[in-house]
């Protein structure tokens, strides 16, 4: 399938998605954020700290769990010394699903 189908069918909103492939009963859909850059208060920083891997729980497809796995970043603002993990699109503070997984519960 292609990447702009397989982004459609799974509502990747905010996501660009790299590839896709499937393991151990499970699909795993591996995407990256367009944005390089973060911004708090009047400080916009684009030090990266630290970087995770995310594996977040997004759908149902054929009695398949469909996972996106992004790496979330933690950016450093230096004026206020603060380091802030960037915001996910469709997931909330500290949740391990989507939005549109919950909505399938």
């Amino acid at each position: 399938m292609l990447k702009k189908q397989l982004k459609k069918l799974f509502n990747l909103e905010g996501y660009i998605l790299d590839k896709a492939e499937e393991a151990d009963g499970k699909i795993l859909l591996h995407c990256h954020l367009q944005k390089k850059s973060m911004k708090y208060k009047s400080e916009t920083s684009k030090t990266v700290n630290t970087i995770q891997k995310r594996e977040l729980v997004h759908s149902m497809l054929e009695d398949k769990k469909v996972f996106i796995v992004v790496d979330q970043r933690k950016f450093y603002f230096s004026k206020h010394g603060k380091r802030l993990w960037e915001p996910l699109p469709q997931v909330k503070r500290k949740q391990h699903m989507t939005a549109a997984f919950k909505k399938t519960l």
